[in-house]
């Protein structure tokens, strides 16, 4: 799946190469993590990203920061997202509300539900903010993101809210030792305001009790203002916040 590293203070800038974002979207994509903002280095990689053949380069930089206009005016580059990565201390509520009808996704359940809440989800997605990208491609990763979750590879868990067959959310939940992130969290338009994405988070906040997890992750776009307040709302914290820029080469 592609990278979701956040910055740290160890990491040096530098540019690699994404094989998974280069096969699937069928031409080279490269990444520049740079936590202390240096045009003229910025403009070094961006230079060497090109003698490498790589199209698309994902910048990430610190959330105060934007391309310089030399940088924009010579290449096709625009700020696609400030992601705001949320954080839930686990255990930190005891009283837990109603679940409603959850369960696991099953293989026997329709996944093509799962592809059109995921779409739904994405507005705010810098895959879809970036029109160069393309609604095609983007609508192939989030099938794709669902496919890798329902099968284990980028999820461990598929929790479905289901009524009369429908599914109404769905929230994936990849676990490690003590952080656990949430990958994908969507409910459908029609049912928005009624409870089924708090459901869907007290149960995972519920089944990570019994795992060595002290923390639970994730991350939205800080743009998606209804997404922040809901994770805010339902007791998370902002852990961190860092600018995406796409540049077209």
């Amino acid at each position: 799946m592609l990278s979701k590293q956040d910055l740290s203070a160890t990491m040096v800038s530098d540019l690699q190469i994404l094989p998974w974002d280069t096969r699937f979207f069928g031409y080279t994509v490269g990444r520049i993590d740079m936590l202390s903002y240096d045009e003229i280095e910025l403009e070094t990689l961006v230079e060497k990203a090109w003698q490498q053949g790589v199209k698309l380069l994902y910048v990430f930089t610190d959330n105060a920061t934007e391309l310089s206009p030399n940088i924009v005016d010579t290449y096709t580059g625009y700020l696609v997202d400030t992601k705001i990565t949320y954080r839930y201390e686990v255990g930190q509520d005891e009283s837990v509300a109603a679940f409603g009808p959850i369960e696991i996704f099953s293989a026997g359940q329709d996944v093509a539900q799962l592809y059109e809440l995921a779409y739904q989800s994405g507005d705010y997605s810098r895959f879809k903010v970036d029109a160069i990208v393309g609604e095609e491609n983007f609508k192939r990763l989030y099938r794709q993101w669902i496919d890798n979750s329902v099968s284990g590879q980028a999820a461990d868990d598929t929790f479905v809210y289901v009524v009369d067959k429908a599914i109404q959310g769905f929230i994936t939940v990849q676990k490690k030792p003590t952080v656990a992130t949430i990958g994908l969290l969507a409910t459908d338009k029609s049912v928005r305001g009624r409870g089924v994405g708090s459901a869907l988070l007290n149960y995972v906040k519920h089944d990570l009790r019994a795992s060595s997890a002290i923390h639970l992750d994730v991350a939205t776009q800080k743009k998606n203002i209804v997404a922040c307040r809901f994770y805010e709302r339902n007791g998370f914290t902002v852990k961190s916040e860092v600018n995406v820029s796409h540049i077209w080469l």
